[in-house]
């Protein structure tokens, strides 16, 4: 068990961004358990499609707070496993937010000039 531990604070610490942190937890379940699948996954966090779970992994789409509870819950994780989860959660989410308001406060309306 203190193993299967390492291995998830490993990807944990590792991750990029949120959406390579879900990627990799996935991709570690199903190789423990080749019966884990992204329909599954899409039940447990309560997403119809698993387009939109594909999406959320690739960073198209956004994990919501409401998803991050139903991961957490779904892959077992420990407490400490858990803060480092919300800590790169949180992280990432300033990230994000202060790259959308860069992008909004550079883009110049488009002006027609008749």
């Amino acid at each position: 068990m203190l193993h299967l531990e390492c291995e998830i604070h490993k990807i944990i610490n590792e991750s990029q961004t949120s959406a390579d942190l879900f990627r990799r937890l996935y991709l570690h379940k199903k190789s423990k358990d080749k019966k884990f699948s992204i329909q599954y996954l899409c039940n447990k966090i309560g997403v119809r499609s698993k387009g939109h779970v594909s999406f959320m992994m690739n960073g198209s789409r956004k994990i919501y707070q409401h998803h991050l509870e139903a991961l957490i819950t779904l892959f077992k994780l420990t407490q400490s496993q858990e803060d480092d989860l919300r800590s790169r959660y949180m992280n990432h989410q300033c990230l994000t937010e202060i790259k959308e308001s860069d992008n909004q406060a550079t883009t110049i309306p488009y002006l027609r000039l008749s």
